[in-house]
């Protein structure tokens, strides 16, 4: 296993070494697909499962991984690639111990969500988490214009998303993300505080990003709820925050410090600052996406509170 440290180092001294000997300009798309080469000859699939574990549970024994496959967007008519990688990845800790258990299904649901799911996406491409987190599209017929949360949810969460294009902009939030201007710059708010969370956003390219992670009963499985299995909905505000896990995934210090936040807490909430965007990430599975570089190591922690008799309004659903 190779040092944090010292492979930064030698990604970095391996793409400048490479640059020097381009008499020519580079663009910033060439630089970044020396640097992916470079970090794919060097970085060694450098997880920590015992502190996942320490995190998630026992992902090992009895999960499932569910990205969001239903985003509004027409770019997207199967599932949400950010979505995806994060699923990829949980799967690829396990796939030596039990088959890939990653789920594309065509009602964009589980069937029969046993033991511990791990959802990746917020509610705007996945359907399970919009579903179980209670929001709905602010119009039907035009899904880009967002969602808004239940005004009477059952569970009550200290941080919640801002997902509607008219509320963003009531609060002075109107930066649009991507090139179509269709796109919301997507926000969390801290209800507690009144804080807001918002993407740093230069010409349509998110410069920050924020993952949120919160840890909800499964109360699809009665066995599963009584052993303290729990679903965890991995949702940025935008897909390179939903990326953003990956990094958590990979830093045992961090890992750690959130295993003693949560200490005997069942269900909680964890809000990290995706500090770094790379524009030309070249993905062999996805193509060029936004990627996240960095993970602020300092993150915020709330536990959720429910009314445990209107649980059963969710499996309803």
């Amino acid at each position: 296993m190779v040092d944090k440290g010292r492979r930064e180092l030698l990604i970095q001294t391996m793409v400048t070494t490479v640059t020097a000997v381009i008499f020519t300009t580079v663009t910033n798309e060439v630089i970044g697909v020396l640097r992916d080469q470079a970090e794919r000859f060097s970085d060694p699939f450098d997880y920590d499962l015992e502190a996942i574990k320490g995190v998630f549970g026992s992902i090992d024994v009895r999960s499932m991984f569910v990205p969001g496959q239903s985003h509004p967007s027409p770019r997207y008519p199967h599932f949400h690639p950010d979505d995806a990688y994060v699923a990829d990845r949980f799967d690829e800790l396990v796939t030596d111990v039990a088959e890939r258990r990653v789920v594309y299904d065509s009602d964009q649901l589980p069937k029969n969500p046993t033991g511990t799911i791990v959802a990746s996406g917020s509610p705007v491409s996945n359907k399970f988490s919009r579903q179980f987190l209670q929001y709905d599209f602010v119009d039907p017929a035009d899904g880009m214009r967002g969602l808004i949360r239940s005004d009477n949810p059952v569970f009550d969460l200290d941080y919640e998303f801002l997902l509607s294009r008219e509320s963003l902009g009531q609060l002075g939030i109107s930066e649009t993300v991507g090139r179509s201007g269709r796109t919301g710059n997507w926000s969390i708010i801290r209800k507690s505080t009144g804080d807001l969370y918002a993407s740093e956003v230069s010409n349509g390219k998110l410069n920050t990003d924020f993952l949120l992670i919160t840890c909800l009963p499964n109360v699809f499985d009665k066995e599963g709820l009584d052993k303290g299995e729990a679903i965890f909905l991995l949702a940025g505000a935008h897909g390179v925050g939903t990326k953003g896990a990956d990094l958590l995934l990979k830093d045992s210090q961090i890992l750690g410090r959130l295993r003693q936040r949560i200490g005997y807490s069942r269900y909680w909430q964890a809000l990290f600052k995706v500090d770094g965007v790379d524009h030309f990430y070249d993905d062999p599975k996805f193509g060029t996406r936004w990627h996240p570089r960095r993970l602020d190591p300092n993150f915020e922690f709330s536990t959720v509170s429910f009314d445990e008799d209107r649980l059963a309004e969710l499996v309803a659903q």
